[in-house]
């Protein structure tokens, strides 16, 4: 992630970053360790995260300020306008935990995968208004 090679960089701490007030990370899982190197290297900025698919949906979920330094890891918190379900490659739908597919749906959603910039019958629907759209 950028992020994490940006803070790790041997010139990083030549740079003068206290006027930094909100550092954001997304398009990609937020690697571990991600928020201690903030901490160290930037102090407190408000920091946030989210999780969606340019392509389909931008913005599934996101967190930020207490909520992402109670849970780094998380994807954050769903937006109202989502629905959301892991399934497996049948789009059956797997319990917490299990290695899934995220599978979306929304009034904003675009059919479509990331794996192919045109939507087919497998990756997605649209019914009721709403795209469905799932990825690996």
């Amino acid at each position: 992630m950028i992020l994490k090679d940006l803070l790790s960089h041997p010139d990083f701490d030549r740079y003068d970053t206290s006027s930094l007030i909100r550092v954001s990370a997304a398009g990609a899982a937020t690697p571990a360790g991600l928020a201690e190197l903030m901490s160290e290297k930037l102090g407190n900025p408000s920091r946030s995260t989210g999780y969606g698919m340019t392509e389909t949906m931008a913005v599934t979920s996101t967190m930020s300020g207490v909520i992402y330094d109670l849970s780094p890891k998380s994807a954050g918190v769903v937006s109202p306008i989502i629905d959301i379900r892991f399934v497996d490659g049948e789009g059956r739908e797997l319990p917490p935990g299990s290695r899934a597919r995220s599978s979306c749906a929304a009034w904003c959603a675009r059919p479509g995968t990331g794996k192919s910039p045109r939507p087919t019958r497998s990756s997605s629907r649209r019914t009721a208004g709403c795209a469905r759209a799932t990825w690996a």
